[in-house]
């Protein structure tokens, strides 16, 4: 070795004894979660649990092996875990050591951090930096059932009830134990116990923790579901990915089609008839006239009964006479081709 390149050698020696005092970076673990307001932090996957769990670190400063080992240390809990050294050049690719397996299996929160002895025998760690390890899942309670407004229980989805209720039906998520942010809400509403037609997901928020959980089934979904009997069931599964838990089933009578406009005809009380068609005196009906609906139609109790006085095959309403007669006068005959039809509000009443 040359005077010149020793020289440099001992000087390299000397600097790098002196500028090491910053700690490392924070290492670099992939199967880390994204932090959830109100949730846990540094959570690691639960498939990341499985296997040996790979750290990747930064390089350090004033590196320079090929004057001495450098060795790179990671440490579990205060307990050396991993090792690499190297003589030459640390290729970028290689900057990664393991935390075996088994040390995986212990749920809460552990302490890592790294250790580098350079070449020249100073030592240079990183700070502390924990990750939280969670491996239960959530618990449903034995009643896991999904809870229903007890009209719908009894009655069935029907048109009516979701034109009153917003094109919604709401249902209720029985409180579990375990529950925590991030926690996956998906329901179904389907035409088997095992159906996959899913009507909606969520997460859980830091504002739903202790508290029934409340959940959508959209009125689209139902109504392109068509009539007939229907499953609803809700799965949970934690942020970092236990396996998901199945509630039990609810079954329901849907029947969101709207009725069938099929409405028996109304007659005239004042024409003696209770025909589709009728010949009404003028002289009967001096002080109006009462429509009759006949009992037994199946209307729904959010309906608004009108009644139409039209030319047949005319729906519009007619504008009845401003013009008033005397009693002495003979009334004018109506035409003879006129009949009550649906849609302007008149009195009217049901037998």
């Amino acid at each position: 070795m040359s005077l010149i390149t020793l020289i440099r050698s001992l000087w390299s020696s000397l600097k790098g004894r002196t500028t090491q005092a910053d700690p490392l970076d924070p290492p670099e673990i992939a199967a880390l979660l994204p932090d959830l307001e109100g949730g846990e932090t540094h959570l690691l996957r639960f498939s990341a649990t499985h296997q040996p769990l790979e750290v990747r670190f930064k390089m350090w400063k004033n590196s320079n092996p090929a004057m001495g080992e450098e060795t790179l240390t990671l440490y579990w809990d205060d307990t050396a875990v991993a090792q690499k050294s190297w003589t030459a050049p640390v290729p970028e690719d290689d900057l990664f050591l393991h935390v075996p397996q088994h040390l995986l299996l212990s749920e809460g929160r552990h302490n890592l951090f790294h250790d580098v002895k350079l070449y020249n025998g100073n030592h240079s760690s990183s700070l502390p930096f924990h990750i939280t390890i969670d491996r239960t899942p959530p618990q449903l309670p034995t009643d896991n059932m999904l809870v229903f407004d007890p009209e719908v229980v009894q009655n069935g989805v029907t048109d009516a009830y979701l034109v009153e209720h917003n094109e919604e039906l709401e249902a209720t998520v029985p409180l579990y134990s375990g529950i925590r942010v991030g926690d996956v809400l998906t329901w179904y509403w389907s035409t088997s116990p095992s159906g996959m037609d899913q009507a909606g997901s969520r997460s859980v928020t830091q504002g739903d923790l202790n508290k029934p959980l409340k959940v959508i089934i959209p009125g689209k979904h139902i109504r392109d579901m068509a009539d007939g009997l229907r499953y609803a069931r809700y799965t949970v599964q934690d942020y970092v990915g236990t396996p998901e838990l199945q509630s039990q089933i609810v079954l329901l009578d849907a029947k969101p089609t709207p009725l069938p406009v099929n409405f028996s005809t109304p007659y005239l009380e004042e024409t003696g008839s209770t025909g589709s068609s009728s010949t009404l005196d003028p002289l009967r009906a001096s002080n109006g006239a009462t429509v009759i609906i006949k009992a037994g139609n199946p209307f729904e109790p959010t309906d608004s009964v009108r009644v139409h006085w039209a030319n047949p095959g005319n729906t519009a309403p007619m504008t009845p006479p401003s013009r008033w007669l005397p009693a002495t006068s003979p009334a004018p005959s109506p035409e003879p081709t006129l009949r009550p039809v649906w849609a302007v509000a008149l009195r009217c009443i049901t037998r």
